[in-house]
């Protein structure tokens, strides 16, 4: 796929994704497969990703990675470039190429250090601008991504630091993104225990100021003769969600958004404050 011109890249996309497969032709959806993440790597290593071909090639390997049997180990050379489109590409290609490599993750073959490796990438998509983020049908799946990757995930560490940054960057949202973001965690809360541990009475929660944040930073135990040890703080910038110490710090954004303009999100605010 070396020096393949971006024309022919989308003819060949276009038309193979139109393949009708059965559980027969197992070597053709293998085959289809490999030719759809050569072209993909091929795009993201160039810097030329067009957004048209990029959508074409991901239609067709969700149509033939089904049929291509269980052994993942010829799709780890092209693993690196669907990350590097899924940490760069703009926000439909990101969600495209997240939802594809949540399903090559998932297989039971996959280390888990993939899973862990789709996880920061989705992590790192919830910073994006609102700007960034087109009032389009892909919201919809970037939701339905994002519930099913909380409610699977076994950490719950790192389902703490999902909500934390949902929950800040709604502050920056329109109502309707900030109710739709309140729903999911409110769904999540719902079926996580200890995610329920964050929420404090309303009374008792107040934004961190910088000196509050400041001295937390430099808070110190000390140990009976053994020197002091650092007390781990939540870590907003954390690259990596499991280490972001997300149980240290308390939803107090839900306090911030129980007096926003908007009566919808006061309400399911103070709805999940109050446990409800």
């Amino acid at each position: 796929m070396k020096n393949c011109p971006l024309r022919t890249m989308r003819y060949t996309a276009n038309i193979m994704n139109q393949f009708v497969y059965s559980k027969e032709e197992r070597k053709l959806a293998l085959r289809s497969v490999q030719t759809y993440l050569s072209l993909f790597r091929q795009l993201a290593t160039s810097g030329a990703a067009d957004s048209t071909v990029t959508t074409a090639i991901l239609v067709g390997l969700r149509r033939a990675f089904p049929y291509a049997g269980s052994d993942m180990q010829f799709l780890y050379t092209h693993l690196d470039a669907l990350f590097v489109l899924a940490n760069t590409g703009n926000f439909q290609q990101r969600i495209a190429t997240l939802s594809l490599l949540h399903l090559i993750v998932s297989n039971k073959a996959t280390p888990d250090t993939m899973l862990h490796r789709w996880y920061r990438a989705l992590y790192q998509l919830l910073l994006l601008s609102p700007k960034q983020i087109p009032q389009t049908t892909q919201l919809t799946n970037f939701f339905a991504m994002l519930h099913k990757a909380m409610r699977s995930d076994h950490s719950d560490e790192r389902v703490m630091a999902f909500v934390h940054r949902l929950l800040q960057r709604s502050l920056y949202y329109n109502p309707a993104m900030i109710c739709a973001i309140l729903l999911l965690v409110g769904e999540i809360v719902s079926t996580r225990p200890r995610v329920r541990t964050l929420i404090r009475p309303l009374e008792s929660i107040s934004p961190p100021t910088s000196l509050d944040t400041h001295q937390q930073a430099n808070t110190e135990i000390h140990l009976h003769g053994h020197g002091s040890v650092r007390e781990e703080q939540y870590d907003t910038k954390a690259r990596e969600p499991q280490f972001a110490h997300a149980s240290r710090e308390c939803l107090w954004t839900l306090n911030t958004l129980s007096h926003h303009y908007h009566p919808s999100v006061v309400k399911l605010a103070v709805l999940l404050l109050f446990g409800e």
